[in-house]
C-alpha cells in the first residue's frame, strides 16, 4: 500500500470516528427527558432502587415495559389511562433510572419477584398489570406465581415464547465494552425503525430518551444483555395454560419483533383471554396507537364480567 493510500484511509477512519463521537455527545447535551424529574419517585425493594411514576385516581394499574425500554414508552398512554385509573409505571431493575447491579440475575423469576414486592410495598393492594413484550412475560410469571395479587392481565405483544430469540446477546457478554460506543442516536433510530410499524414517525426526543440510559453506561449494557434470560426462558410457553386471571391480549399486525403469528397460541392457551390485533401497528402498540389501546384496556378492566374463552 502506498503512503498516499494509507493517508487517505487514515483520514477517512478519523473522520468517521469524529462523526460517531459527535453523535454520541449529541445525546449528552440535548436534555429531552421524560418524565420530568419532579414526577420521578424512587422505592427501595430488596436493596434495589426502583424508579417509578404514578398519576390519576381509581383502580390501580401497573405498566411494565419491555426489553431495552423504560417508562418513556408509556408517555402517551399514562395521560389517557389516568382518567379512570391510578396508573403506576415502573422502570424494571436494570432499566431506565432504576439500579443496574452487575452480575445479578435478570431472569423471569427474579424480575417477577421484584415486581410483586413492589406491588405489596408501594401499591399496597391487588392491581391489574399491563406488560409490553418482555414486560408481558414478566407479568405472566408474576400472575402464575401470585394470582391472588393480580386482578386482571393485559399483554401487549408478550414475549412468552423463547423461539422469538434469533440472536442470544449473552454470547457477546465478554465483549460488552465494545457495545457501549453503539449507544448513539443513529443506532437507536435504526432499532426504532424495526420496532415501529412502517411509516411511523418519531422525534429526536424519542431517540434520546431511549438512548439516555445506555450512553456511556456499562451497567445498562450488562443488564440489557443479561435480560435475554427473560425472553429466552423455555418453560414459560408451556405454563401459560395455568393462568387463571382474565387476560386481554393486544398485538400489532406489523410487529416484526414478536410476530402476530404468536398471538393465536397464547390466546388459545389462556382460558380467560381475548385477543385483538391492530391492523397497522407495530411492536410498541402503546406508542403507535395509544387511544386504541386505552379503549380496549378501560372496559376490560372496569367490567366485572370475566372473559369466558379465547377469541380471535
Amino acid at each position: 500500500m502506498s503512503t498516499t493510500a494509507f493517508i487517505v484511509i487514515a483520514l477517512i477512519l478519523i473522520g468517521l470516528g469524529a462523526f460517531l463521537f459527535l453523535l454520541w455527545w449529541w445525546g449528552y447535551f440535548f436534555k429531552a427527558y421524560y418524565p420530568d424529574p419532579s414526577q420521578s419517585r424512587f422505592a427501595h425493594v430488596e436493596g434495589v432502587k426502583l424508579h417509578y411514576v404514578t398519576e390519576g385516581q381509581g383502580p390501580p394499574l401497573l405498566l411494565v415495559h419491555g426489553m431495552g425500554a423504560n417508562i418513556y414508552c408509556w408517555r402517551k398512554l399514562i395521560p389517557l389511562l389516568s382518567k379512570n385509573f391510578k396508573v403506576w409505571a415502573l422502570d424494571l431493575r436494570g432499566f431506565g433510572l432504576s439500579d443496574k447491579p452487575i452480575n445479578q440475575p435478570y431472569d423471569l423469576k427474579t424480575q417477577s419477584e421484584i415486581l410483586l414486592k413492589f406491588i405489596h410495598q408501594e401499591i399496597g393492594e391487588t392491581c391489574s398489570l399491563v406488560g409490553s413484550s418482555m414486560g408481558g412475560a414478566i407479568c405472566l410469571e408474576a400472575s402464575l406465581s401470585e394470582p391472588q395479587t393480580v386482578t386482571k392481565l393485559v399483554l401487549l405483544s408478550p414475549a412468552y415464547d423463547s423461539t422469538i430469540v434469533v440472536y442470544d446477546l449473552r454470547v457477546f457478554r465478554r465483549f460488552l465494552k465494545l457495545f457501549v460506543g453503539f449507544a448513539n442516536p443513529w443506532v437507536i433510530s435504526r432499532v426504532m425503525k424495526y420496532i415501529y410499524a412502517p411509516k411511523t414517525s418519531y422525534s429526536r426526543a424519542d431517540i434520546l430518551n431511549y438512548m439516555r440510559p445506555y450512553a456511556r453506561n456499562t451497567a445498562s449494557i450488562y443488564a440489557l444483555i443479561d435480560s435475554m434470560a427473560c425472553v429466552a426462558d423455555p418453560t414459560l410457553k408451556n405454563r401459560i395454560k395455568n393462568i387463571i386471571i382474565p387476560t386481554l391480549i393486544l398485538w400489532g399486525r406489523f410487529d416484526f419483533v414478536v410476530a402476530p403469528t404468536y398471538a393465536k397460541y397464547i390466546n388459545e392457551s389462556i382460558p380467560h383471554s381475548q385477543l385483538f390485533i391492530h391492523e397497522t401497528a407495530g411492536h410498541h402498540i402503546q406508542e403507535e396507537e395509544p387511544q386504541w389501546v386505552t379503549d380496549k384496556i378501560g372496559p376490560f378492566i372496569l367490567t366485572e364480567d370475566k372473559i369466558t374463552g379465547p377469541s380471535v
